[in-house]
Order: structure tokens, then sequence, then C-alpha cells
């Protein structure tokens, strides 16, 4: 997509939620492994009214567990 002339990407990671980063298929490991490979910063949104069937705590494991992939990258 572009945007006033700069060009940016959203990739959505639904199911990485329900379990480890050693327990994913081949379709959720490739959203982690482009994650991994973007070359600007990333935004990590949590859900504080926890709507989204998971708790606080749960959303905060989970990015926790990615983290280090971003260890090059700008987090907001």
């Amino acid at each position: 997509m572009d945007y006033r002339y700069l060009r940016w990407q959203v990739i959505d990671t639904p199911g990485i939620l329900d379990h480890p980063l050693e327990q994913r298929n081949i379709i959720e490991m490739q959203a982690i492994t482009a994650l991994a490979h973007l070359h600007c910063c990333v935004l990590y949104f949590v859900d504080i009214s926890e709507q989204c069937g998971y708790t606080i705590q749960q959303q905060v494991a989970l990015f926790d567990s990615i983290k280090p992939l971003f260890s090059n990258k700008q987090l907001l």
C-alpha cells in the first residue's frame, strides 16, 4: 500500500496466540518469518478490553515470545 508516496505493509498474524513458538504449524511460522524480515518498525497492539478472547497477560506473553525476532527494529 502507498500513502503519501510511502510504501507500507500490514501483516496480520492470526492464530499465533494459541500455542508456543515450538508448536506452530508451517503457515504460522511463515507469518513469524515475515515479521522477522521486516525492514522498519513493528507495531504490536494489545486488546486491553480482552474482548479478543485472551487476557492481557497472554497477549504480553506472546509479545515476549516473539520480541527477540525484532532485536534490530524499532518497536512502537
